[in-house]
């Protein structure tokens, strides 16, 4: 039984609308190295016009014409997002409908945040196990710009809207490993959604961090090497953890 995880495909798309940092820097008290120097990010994209839904069907049609693949071959499709353009129809549901993929198949979104596109290709993964199908499409799409407080320094800098999909297929030569978890919280990071309108992202960046740096290492032991490595990298509220990760403890520093 092929058990690994292969991706033959890849596509992406960024609204035309970029925000720098020192556009934000107009609006909020902050500068471009202030920011970059701790997130990585120089520029984000707003959407103007378009929805959920049109970036994640442009990424879906990019990834399955980079696999060069017979779309009937597809067998599941997952949207990873915590912002659709409805309650119902679900986003994966629309890109079915406007790439014409077949309908004997299960197309859901899921909401795990920024764990999401992991989710969803663990869940794509299981799911193609048990079909005769051969390809998922997972696909990470979100309009958070819509959710921003502006005048909020630690959440708007960080976040911006746009989508990115992969083609999986299992496989017998590609080694695939997964670990997930969750931790219930709705003060660290929140966005209420109270009378179907979702309010502003809210983040306690220092308690992500904190999570982060003690929950990464936990994930990693016992190590598993692979060669050549491939990783997927962090959100960019994490970006800075990396770095912490990365430092070597004061009794592996050279004198």
């Amino acid at each position: 039984m092929k058990e690994g995880l292969h991706i033959v495909g890849m596509g992406h798309y960024a609204p035309e609308h970029v925000v720098t940092n020192d556009d934000l820097s107009k609006i909020v008290d902050t500068n471009d190295e202030w920011i970059s120097s701790r997130t990585g990010i120089r520029r984000r994209h707003f959407i103007t016009e378009e929805k959920n839904q049109d970036m994640a069907i442009a990424a879906a049609k990019m990834a399955i014409e980079d696999a060069g693949i017979d779309k009937t071959e597809i067998g599941v499709v997952i949207v990873a997002t915590i912002r659709p353009d409805h309650m119902t129809p679900s986003v994966a549901c629309m890109v079915q409908k406007e790439l014409e993929l077949p309908q004997d198949i299960p197309c859901f979104d899921i909401n795990a945040a920024c764990s999401g596109f992991m989710y969803g290709v663990q869940i794509a993964r299981g799911m193609l196990l048990q079909s005769d199908k051969k390809y998922g499409v997972v696909i990470g799409s979100e309009t958070l710009s819509k959710i921003l407080d502006m005048n909020d320094r630690s959440t708007c800098i960080l976040f911006g809207d746009g989508a990115g999909a992969a083609v999986v297929e299992l496989s017998d030569t590609h080694r695939y490993f997964s670990i997930l978890g969750a931790k219930g919280d709705d003060v660290v990071l929140e966005c209420s959604n109270e009378d179907l309108q979702p309010r502003h992202v809210s983040m306690l960046g220092s308690e992500v961090f904190k999570f982060a740096v003690s929950t990464v290492p936990r994930s990693g032991s016992p190590p598993i090497t692979f060669s050549p490595p491939k990783l997927l990298p962090p959100s960019p509220e994490t970006l800075t953890t990396s770095g912490v990760l990365s430092e070597p403890k004061p009794s592996q520093r050279p004198l």
